[in-house]
């Protein structure tokens, strides 16, 4: 079955501003029905991306609060979520992740909604979905995305240097995997220890499960046995150094199906989703 697709003329007018808009694309949506009502309040995961500290590359909070305040006309319990980022950066772990969301303006205040990192502290809450596609078996999501009984996806448009062309797929593909679903999209291989900076300190080697990572006695630098490791990718972030990287080897047409099978993943079990695009007027790219 086809899905139904609304737009609306955002060319604003003093009268009748962009804000008024995209109430009326809302309405449209019908969020009401979305919103399970067998279910007494139900929880609602409204996913989008909080941006990167100092840029602009997110949807404005005030028109997160419109779709906010429906959801919770409508009987649900809304929380705004994102998972951490694969590489380390200002939203790696849950609490630089919600730093960097509330300076961008996603206070609870302004969005009238908790923020939830659905992946946890450090991208390791996941729970495994069997979905027996070509690339993928099995897909790691976020628990939170999997636990909602709701889910509403808002992406803004973006240039991307792998997918060409960044929107609602990557926004739910991407974006709702835990660490471990976002390596097995990107790379094939494990992650790798830059040796030149390596300082040989064991942080990592404490921390991995799989025993996979060693200290060479010769070199006094940590090694990574691809044999053992089952790219959990957690030490990329464990390293206090940011030593350990990423091995972005998959290829482009590879990653794509990826991402559409982690986006077929989150959608399996949801009856009830809705999909809400953002020109980059509302939620800049930068």
């Amino acid at each position: 079955m086809a899905s139904q697709v609304f737009y609306e003329d955002l060319r604003g007018t003093p009268k009748d501003p962009n804000f008024k808009r995209f109430a009326r694309l809302l309405d449209a949506v019908d969020l009401k029905s979305t919103i399970a009502r067998k279910k007494k309040r139900p929880l609602v995961a409204i996913k989008l991306h909080f941006g990167e500290r100092g840029n602009t590359a997110y949807i404005r909070p005030i028109y997160l609060r419109q779709v906010v305040d429906k959801v919770w006309d409508y009987g649900g319990r809304p929380f705004l979520t994102d998972a951490n980022t694969l590489y380390v950066g200002t939203r790696a772990e849950a609490v630089s992740h919600l730093t960097t969301a509330i300076q961008n303006g996603f206070a609870y205040a302004v969005v009238n909604a908790p923020l939830i990192i659905a992946d946890g502290l450090t991208g390791t809450a996941e729970i495994e979905v069997a979905i027996n596609q070509e690339q993928f078996i099995s897909v790691y999501l976020s628990e939170a995305i999997v636990l909602a009984d709701t889910f509403i996806s808002l992406a803004h448009f973006k240039g991307h240097e792998l997918t060409g062309f960044g929107g609602t797929i990557k926004n739910v593909g991407m974006g709702s995997a835990s660490r471990k679903g976002k390596l097995a999209q990107h790379s094939n291989i494990s992650p790798k220890v830059n040796q030149k900076k390596c300082t040989g300190c064991g942080d990592c080697v404490a921390h991995c499960a799989q025993q996979a990572i060693r200290i060479d006695p010769e070199t006094e630098k940590a090694v990574i046995d691809p044999k053992k490791c089952v790219g959990c990718a957690e030490c990329i972030l464990i390293c206090p150094y940011g030593n350990i990287e990423i091995q972005w080897n998959e290829s482009i047409p590879i990653f794509l199906k990826k991402m559409v099978e982690y986006t077929y993943g989150v959608l399996k079990n949801k009856k009830d989703r809705a999909v809400i695009s953002i020109p980059k007027w509302i939620g800049k790219s930068n």
